[in-house]
């Protein structure tokens, strides 16, 4: 069965499929959108782990090692460094998710200094509704 490679699409085809999702996704307008869009594109496993690197980049931003990071979020090294290459490289993504959750809900993990004790699990709340959909879909 063949499977579908964006490098087998010429540079024009490449950029109008990318440039069509991007504006696909203009039509997010609530949470609700969020929550339906990111359930039908994606699977549980893939949400969650969009969350782990959101919750990486916010510990990154706050002076976290990447060893404490890596340790305290069950993450991989290679996968805080990931995220952390990706916020030196461009990164106005992750800034604008942690700028707009600071002016908005104010999660507790935003609010740690680096050296405070862990574990953040239990302190998660931002996620909860994510992993709770989760749990509600695996169920169904």
């Amino acid at each position: 069965m063949p499977t579908f490679q964006i490098n087998h699409l010429s540079e024009k085809e490449a950029q109008r499929l990318i440039g069509e999702f991007y504006d696909s996704l203009t039509a997010i307008n609530n949470r609700e959108d969020v929550r339906n869009i990111m359930r039908d594109l994606l699977t549980p496993n893939e949400i969650a782990m969009l969350a782990r690197r959101i919750q990486v980049a916010i510990l990154l931003s706050k002076g976290y090692s990447q060893r404490e990071i890596s340790e305290n979020l069950n993450v991989g090294l290679s996968k805080v460094l990931s995220v952390k290459k990706s916020i030196e490289r461009h990164g106005d993504g992750y800034r604008h998710i942690i700028d707009y959750l600071q002016s908005t809900t104010q999660p507790k993990l935003l609010n740690r200094k680096p050296g405070t004790l862990f574990p953040l699990h239990p302190d998660l709340k931002i996620w909860k509704s994510i992993f709770d959909t989760l749990t509600i879909r695996r169920k169904q």
